[in-house]
């Protein structure tokens, strides 16, 4: 009988879990040590306040677990019990029938799943063993969202990417959403037309753009200009998204889904209903930017069904740079995936980037927030999304004058071993791509010529990004390592425990 599986990558792996263990999958952040766990259990993390023990699968097994840590935890649950896995990426959700398989793990590997029309042939991992496996500790669900609770709110996502596309407030669940694309360039071709607008470049392929708008088939006159995007990975490849502009990232902090009337829409089913703006964060933007007080939250789902859609996903090409002879070497798209990493970059006068693993958070920038301006060097306590930190204009902090800020002025919010540390910017660029062993052989370098504050204990790099005539030359800024040098005459590490 087939059901569905959440699917992840480890080093190549393909690896599979059933859809009620795979609770999520958030960004991998400093993990604090947990004295007296086995080796293959590397510390824990902070998740929504809650230490989350974290395991690394490869030492699990044996293998080696050497450089830098995989981008992302994925959360799993069995009954009460959490713990995250170190994973590479999160590639979605398949539906098979499992298969048998020979041979026992401690009784952790439970089968295989079969490439089914299109999909990816994964191997079966059994949460019950996994938390039960000896030396795993394990956190608990809070008894509000344990199983068997009485709030049947459990299909409806707890975190949500806020937009506005014209008058429309729309909401989409974080967990369909691969990355976004702050200021795509689109390129106008023979994909062109209808609902697809064109084609970005995106992770060394040229992607569909697709209006969101058209393709939920929502009208609106006069048009909105759609200059920020977010990708959704298919099977097959990869869809942008165009909107307006994206508010903000927020977890709901209550379960109201209100109903949408059927005739209001041309495809209602692309709809799971509406979220109050109420039941959003106090301090975030969301919390105020739908002149209606409600966000039309989309299916994630449906959309990644259509096949219209997986279509285009699937008609993503090389970049020319990479096509070469006009056709791809053998093996270079898998590659390509799994020897890449994700760079925030943003505007100090001149375009900077860190690694988008050593950012845990992202807080739209509101100037009354702080108890100085942005021109300030030390800006004061934030007080946001239920946490205080120290907040420092980075700008000030290096000794540059401040660039125009920007409508995408931001903190930037870290994590070290003394605490956490916000770092205001006045705008983000964009998340572009390198090769992580670009990044991973990057010599630590001289700060930029425009740094005047050379002596700060942070660590600078220069590194390519880009594919092809997009390819430059960039500084990366180690984040932790300032955020460390800021902190450390001030304070003791921070024990967990």
């Amino acid at each position: 009988m087939s059901a569905r599986f959440g699917l992840f990558r480890l080093d190549g792996n393909h690896l599979a879990l059933p859809i009620e263990a795979l609770r999520e999958a958030v960004p991998t952040t400093t993990l604090a040590l947990l004295p007296g766990c086995p080796p293959y259990v590397l510390g824990s993390m902070d998740l929504r306040g809650q230490r989350l023990p974290v395991a690394d699968l490869r030492l699990l097994s044996g293998a080696a677990g050497d450089g830098p840590l995989p981008a992302c935890v994925v959360v799993v649950q069995h009954q009460d019990k959490l713990l995250g896995v170190l994973a590479d990426d999160v590639e979605g959700v398949q539906e098979a029938d499992p298969q048998c398989m020979s041979g026992d793990n401690g009784g952790i590997l439970d089968g295989s799943l079969p490439a089914v029309a299109g999909g990816i042939s994964a191997t079966l991992l059994n949460p019950a063993a996994l938390l039960g496996y000896p030396g795993i500790p394990s956190a608990r669900v809070a008894p509000d969202t344990a199983p068997g609770a009485s709030d049947d709110s459990s299909s409806e996502p707890d975190h949500v990417m806020l937009m506005q596309c014209g008058s429309v407030p729309l909401a989409m669940p974080c967990s369909h959403i691969h990355t976004i694309i702050l200021n795509p360039h689109i390129t106008q071709n023979a994909m062109s037309s209808g609902y697809c607008m064109g084609t970005i470049q995106y992770a060394g392929q040229q992607v569909a753009a697709v209006s969101l708008l058209a393709a939920c088939s929502i009208p609106l006159n006069p048009k909105p200009a759609l200059t920020q995007a977010f990708v959704i990975r298919y099977a097959q490849g990869y869809v942008a998204f165009m909107v307006e502009h994206i508010i903000d990232v927020v977890q709901r902090t209550g379960h109201t889904l209100l109903p949408l009337p059927a005739q209001s829409l041309l495809r209602p089913e692309h709809f799971m209903g509406a979220i109050p703006a109420s039941e959003t964060p106090a301090d975030s933007v969301g919390h105020h930017a739908s002149a209606s007080g409600h966000y039309l939250l989309l299916d994630g789902d449906i959309l990644k069904s259509r096949a219209d859609l997986a279509c285009l996903a699937a008609m993503n090409t090389p970049h020319d740079a990479q096509a070469g002879n006009g056709a791809a070497q053998p093996g270079s798209s898998a590659r390509q995936q799994g020897e890449r990493c994700q760079l925030l970059t943003y505007d100090l006068g001149f375009e900077v980037a860190t690694p988008v693993n050593q950012i845990i958070d992202i807080v739209p920038w509101q100037a009354e927030r702080a108890v100085f301006g942005l021109e300030c060097e030390h800006a004061g306590l934030l007080i946001a999304r239920g946490r205080t930190l120290p907040l420092y204009c980075l700008s000030s902090t290096l000794g540059i004058p401040l660039a125009p800020i920007r409508d995408t002025a931001s903190v930037l919010v870290v994590e070290t071993r003394y605490g956490v540390v916000g770092f205001a910017v006045p705008g983000l660029i964009t998340i572009d791509e390198a090769w992580q062993e670009r990044l991973d052989n990057a010599e630590v370098a001289a700060p930029p010529p425009h740094i005047r504050h050379s002596n700060l204990a942070a660590s600078w790099r220069h590194i390519l990004v880009g594919q092809g005539k997009q390819e430059r030359l960039l500084s990366l800024l180690d984040l932790v390592a300032l955020a460390e040098s800021k902190l450390a005459p001030q304070a003791e590490p921070v024990e967990t425990p």
